[in-house]
């Protein structure tokens, strides 16, 4: 995968938490994270890992979802628009609603939303950040992948409202389970046009039972996925789902605080 920030495409990520000190210190420990302080009120503290950007840290403390619940810990994942009022506008026509966040300063604006499967997925028009970087380090964004119960309803949502060039890659990963790319793992689709890969959607309804929900993923780089088990559960976490496919094995992990992610490396 490499940096494509186009339209629809993954371009930052955000880690929320009720809990702040306890989650930097485990990502801090785990992967040698740092923790800028916000450059000003409604902006992201900026994690980095080596000098490289991965992304945004949010104090959710207080915070509530549109259902009015205490905002859960959690990683989100922020696709790519030049014209968030145009996004917001294609999700309502197909079906979706959009929600409005606090615009994080000069950095850019966002709102989030729902898609047909049940994932909650933000939308980034950027400002001063346009994305992460992709350095292909340790603990740094290795794969971004959609998950949905609603497979079918979902890669037309994407489609319609992100406008993304689906290529099918069944069988090539997760057993068999139905699985799209937006993007060409070769960086070109069929008719010659460039189009690298940048993310995945997968069946989740065809994954086993506790794999079956939607939800979107972010795969993190480890040199190696035992050893970062090993040391994910000293600092408190839960290891879930393992398993390898052709670009690595993985591992599912899950914070102190509750938060998911996935470990990808040898």
């Amino acid at each position: 995968m490499i940096a494509d920030f186009r339209p629809g495409a993954p371009c930052w990520l955000d880690l929320g938490s009720p809990d702040p000190d306890r989650s930097q210190d485990f990502y801090h420990r785990l992967f040698g994270w740092e923790f800028a302080a916000p450059a000003g009120p409604d902006e992201f503290s900026i994690i980095t890992s080596a000098g490289h950007t991965v992304g945004g840290f949010v104090d959710t403390r207080g915070m509530t979802d549109p259902a009015g619940q205490p905002w859960p810990s959690s990683f989100g994942v922020y696709l790519r628009s030049d014209d968030l009022t145009r996004t917001a506008e294609r999700a309502r026509a197909a079906g979706a609603q959009p929600h409005e966040a606090p615009s994080p300063g000069k950095t850019g604006a966002l709102i989030f939303v729902d898609d047909p499967g049940g994932a909650t997925v933000n939308v980034w028009q950027p400002g001063t950040i346009a994305g992460f970087d992709l350095p292909h380090a340790p603990g740094t964004p290795a794969w971004f992948e959609c998950r949905s119960t609603g497979f079918d309803a979902a890669a037309k949502f994407y489609c319609d409202v992100f406008d993304w060039a689906l290529v099918d890659r069944t069988g090539a990963v997760h057993d068999g389970t139905r699985y799209v790319t937006n993007g060409s793992p070769t960086g070109t689709l069929d008719d010659g046009t460039p189009c690298p890969v940048v993310c995945g959607l997968a069946d989740a309804a065809t994954m086993p039972g506790p794999e079956q929900s939607s939800r979107w993923l972010i795969y993190f780089h480890t040199p190696e996925v035992a050893a970062g088990c090993e040391a994910a559960e000293r600092l408190g976490a839960a290891i879930g789902a393992t398993g390898s496919t052709p670009f690595g094995t993985f591992a599912h992990v899950t914070d102190p605080c509750g938060a998911e992610f996935v470990l990808n490396g040898q």
